[in-house]
């Protein structure tokens, strides 16, 4: 997997490596059109903007406006200016670029704290999950969000970190004005709330962090209330009602909604594969410790993994409350999850092998798998299916594989180009895996699995 060039990357250039890494994972966002509906939806207020100079409170449609706050929609219409309208590729633009930010400023935060294998994996995790891939390739806000809360929450640890709490940190409410322009009030209350409770898990005084709070909040929201008084001028009573209904309505009376941790694990896809097999491979002990025993661990660990602890739980819990969120709403929670993650999947390379290598197979033989299709892509260029499955007397079924078949129907070059990248990754896998090098084979994993996005992507959103 990693010729002289990427070992020297790897070794001596890691970020750098990572970015590229990551820029490659999103390449096909220029390609294509709207997906769904709502991807159309959020391309539509930008087109307002830049079509109808409606800057401040934009319209969906005729009779709808846009009451979020517009940060993320002001990115897609400032990319699509210079061409005068919204293109699919203008319109996810924002939500590539954080996805690049998010991953960078990740690694520069964790690698000054983690060890070097544990910080790198990190990342990469990120980068191959399902959750996050799924909300880079689309329009929705929710990356750009990601991107500022989780950046808000990495500036809001280095203050407590280098500074305990002195001075006056002026980068953290412009990142949380930032946040609150892109999708409101939980762009300032979120980080805060997660920071609270990891300063009193420090031991801070509660005052003492209430005072700090409300400066911060404060600053943070004279960006964000110049936009609201505007969007009111504008918008009237009708806008306070759907900014009230929307930002806190969704908060009273709602419940407990436990379906959300269903989706993190959709969201971490593959890698939640390799934590259920890794379920038949340990040893488990039903003794609990004592609730003393447990508070002592938890305050003994590392800061960083502390806070990346509650970072995580507060996070999801806190997205669990309000009706009507969708898993895009947890992304934040993502990296401090990846945490944890890294650090379990490097001991199952060196402490349990089988595991990982099973792992391995699975996603090669998913490689192989996806090598198929793109051979059967070949073969669809050039037959036609009602001649190749003429046998088949159901027309249902035939019209099925006629419009499956229209998949493939524009090979070209790429079709190579993919087959090629992909046939190579699995040649490495399956040679690590005659290897006793686990580290090198969970790397050769990973490039077999970016092979497979980077396939899927390039196939079926073009």
């Amino acid at each position: 997997m990693r010729t002289p060039k990427l070992q020297y990357l790897y070794l001596q250039k890691p970020l750098v490596l990572l970015l590229l890494i990551t820029v490659i994972s999103v390449c096909w966002i220029y390609k294509g059109d709207f997906y769904t509906k709502r991807d159309l939806r959020k391309a539509s207020v930008a087109a307002s903007m830049v079509e109808k100079n409606e800057w401040i409170l934009p319209h969906v449609s005729a009779n709808e406006i846009a009451y979020k706050p517009p940060f993320a929609y002001w990115l897609m219409a400032v990319f699509s200016l210079p061409q005068g309208s919204v293109s699919p590729f203008t319109a996810r633009l924002p939500s590539a670029l954080a996805f690049v930010c998010l991953i960078g400023f990740s690694f520069l935060f964790f690698g000054r704290r983690l060890k070097g294998v544990e910080s790198f994996l990190i990342p990469i995790l990120l980068i191959t999950s399902f959750g996050l891939h799924r909300a880079v390739m689309t329009t929705l806000i929710d990356m750009v969000l990601t991107t500022l809360i989780v950046l808000g929450l990495f500036s809001l640890f280095r203050w407590e970190e280098e500074k305990k709490l002195k001075g006056f940190p002026v980068i953290i409410p412009f990142i949380l004005s930032l946040a609150t322009l892109t999708k409101g009030p939980v762009g300032i209350v979120l980080p805060l709330l997660v920071f609270g409770v990891y300063l009193l898990l420090l031991q801070y005084n509660f005052w003492k962090i209430s005072g700090k709070f409300i400066l911060i909040a404060l600053a943070a929201m004279v960006l964000p209330a110049i936009w609201y008084y505007l969007a009111y001028r504008q918008g009237g009573q009708a806008f306070l009602d759907l900014v009230w209904a929307k930002n806190f309505g969704r908060f009273l009376g709602g419940g407990f909604h436990i379906s959300n941790f269903m989706t993190l694990i959709v969201g971490f896809i593959p890698w939640i594969i390799l934590l259920f097999l890794s379920l038949f491979g340990l040893k488990y002990s039903f003794k609990i410790p004592a609730f003393k025993t447990i508070c002592h661990n938890l305050l003994s660990m590392e800061k960083v993994k502390l806070f990346s602890l509650v970072s995580a739980i507060v996070i999801v819990l806190f997205y669990c409350i309000p009706v009507g969120k969708r898993s895009v709403s947890l992304m934040p929670a993502y990296p401090f999850i990846a945490v944890f993650m890294a650090q379990y999947i490097i001991y199952l390379t060196k402490h349990k092998p089988k595991i990982t290598r099973i792992f391995s197979l699975i996603i090669g033989y998913m490689g192989v798998l996806m090598a198929l299709v793109i051979l059967l892509a070949m073969v669809a260029h050039l037959v036609d299916p009602m001649q190749l499955f003429g046998f088949i007397k159901s027309e249902r079924i035939l019209s099925d594989i006629a419009t499956v078949w229209s998949y493939f129907g524009t090979f070209n070059l790429l079709y190579v180009i993919l087959l090629c990248i992909l046939l190579y990754t699995i040649y490495i896998l399956f040679s690590q895996l005659r290897k006793k090098n686990n580290l090198k084979l969970l790397y050769a994993t990973v490039g077999l699995y970016l092979a497979i996005f980077l396939t899927l992507d390039g196939i079926f959103f073009i």
